[in-house]
């Protein structure tokens, strides 16, 4: 279980002294100075949405990979439904493609603007796990204040890269909910849902192919 109150010490430390704790984890303090190097405000943190036109150009390059992950989130949605947990998928880029949750959660991700068509990358929002995933294509767990920006230090988030059948890095699945509530069980369901959508996806290849 993570030490949420130690975290904001940590972080705090960071942001207004530039001390690095060693107990950080490694893609964590990479994300942290690199939002610190490009000026990212450390009380941000509010995703902003690209404009309908380009939403849909989006949606539409990664057509294949929706089709494949909706499926296995409306699983996965269902087993945590009334949990407080948030279902997310993005694209490579980090744009918020399709999100699930109970209507609790989804007032929160508006505050946050965590929606549809939102960059969530660690120059837009801040280092998040999201934008760990994919920088450094390994699955992470970060809760409280291991995010950069203090807005989402009430959340704790849990991702994992999803491939495409080439091996390329072509998004991302996370689940978000109460920092309170982290555990090490979310990112093993994040890793399987992972790999479900990557064997729908090598399915849906080997069909156009024939």
């Amino acid at each position: 279980m993570k030490d949420l109150r130690k975290l904001e010490e940590i972080w705090a430390k960071f942001v207004y002294e530039g001390e690095m704790d060693d107990s950080v984890q490694p893609a964590v303090a990479a994300g942290w100075r690199r939002c610190k190097e490009a000026g990212v405000n450390p009380i941000g943190g509010l995703g902003r949405r690209v404009d309908d036109e380009v939403f849909r150009s989006i949606r539409e390059a990664n057509s294949h990979l929706i089709e494949a992950a909706m499926p296995i989130m409306q699983s996965v949605f269902d087993i945590v439904r009334r949990t407080g947990f948030l279902m997310v998928l993005t694209d490579s880029v980090g744009y918020v493609l399709e999100t699930m949750g109970d209507e609790s959660i989804m007032a929160k991700t508006e505050d946050l603007r965590f929606v549809p068509g939102a960059l969530w990358d660690n120059q837009s929002v801040g280092t998040n796990a999201i934008s760990v995933a994919l920088d450094y294509n390994t699955a992470i767990q970060m809760a409280g204040a291991e995010h950069y920006c203090r807005t989402h230090h009430g959340w704790t988030c849990s991702a994992a890269p999803i491939h495409g059948p080439d091996g390329e890095v072509i998004g991302c699945i996370n689940m978000s909910g109460d920092a309170e509530q982290v555990n090490d069980h979310t990112l093993a369901v994040v890793l399987a849902a992972a790999i479900g959508i990557e064997g729908k996806l090598s399915i849906l290849q080997s069909a156009e192919l024939m």
